[in-house]
C-alpha cells in the first residue's frame, strides 16, 4: 500500500504542475543564497531576483533598453534624468516607490562596507569607483542626485564626444540596482 501511495504522489507531483494553468516552474542552476540584490553573487540568486524585481530600465531579448520602473529618461550630455513611475507601491500597497529608493540603492551598493559583488558595474558613474574604494567618503560627491520625489539624475564620467550609450543604460536594468526601501531595510537589517 505504501509503495502505491508513494508512486501516486511521485506521479501527481511530476504531472500535477502540467495540469495547473495558473503556475509557473523555473529551474535555477543553484539555490538562491539571498534575495538581497546588493549582496547576491551567484546565478540562482540573480535569476530568482530578476524574476521578482525590476530596475529603472528593462532589457529586451534583442538587447534594447526600454522603460522599467522609470517611465522615461532624458539624456543631456553626460547626465541621465530618470522619471520614476508614480503609480508603483511597495508590497504593503501604501508606500510609494520613489527616486529616494533608487538613491538609497546606489548608496548601499557603492558603500565599501557592503562589499557588493557587482558594485564595479557602476564605475561609469561620476566618482562611484572612488567612493566604493573608500578614496572619497562623501556620497554627495558621487554622480547620483535626487532632483525630487520622482526624478533621479545620474552623471556619467564620459564627455560630449563619448555620449551615454545603450550599454551604460543597460546597467540600470541589472538586479543589483533595483530599488530598496530604506526604512524597511534599516528596520529589518541583521547586523
Amino acid at each position: 500500500m505504501k509503495k502505491h501511495l508513494i508512486s501516486f504522489l511521485i506521479f501527481f507531483m511530476g504531472f500535477g504542475n502540467m495540469l495547473c494553468h495558473n503556475s509557473i516552474s523555473i529551474s535555477f542552476p543553484d539555490d538562491p543564497s539571498t534575495l538581497d540584490t546588493v549582496l547576491m553573487d551567484q546565478e540562482g540568486s540573480i535569476m530568482a531576483s530578476s524574476s521578482i524585481y525590476e530596475g529603472l530600465v528593462r532589457i529586451t531579448k534583442d538587447g534594447k533598453v526600454v522603460p522599467g520602473m522609470a517611465e522615461k529618461w532624458e539624456v543631456n550630455g553626460n547626465k541621465i534624468t530618470f522619471h520614476i513611475k508614480k503609480d508603483m507601491y511597495w508590497s504593503d500597497g501604501r508606500t510609494p516607490i520613489t527616486a529616494d529608493d533608487f538613491y538609497f540603492t546606489f548608496k548601499r551598493v557603492l558603500d565599501p562596507s557592503s562589499a557588493a559583488p557587482y558594485s564595479y558595474l557602476a564605475d561609469f558613474i561620476k566618482n562611484a569607483k572612488s567612493f566604493r574604494e573608500g578614496k572619497i567618503k562623501d556620497f554627495t560627491q558621487v554622480g547620483v542626485k535626487l532632483l525630487d520625489k520622482y526624478r533621479l539624475l545620474i552623471e556619467i564620467i564620459y564627455s560630449k564626444e563619448d555620449p551615454v550609450s545603450d550599454f551604460d543604460k543597460q546597467a540600470f536594468g541589472f538586479v543589483t540596482f533595483t530599488p530598496i526601501n530604506e526604512s524597511y531595510y534599516k528596520k529589518n537589517k541583521k547586523d
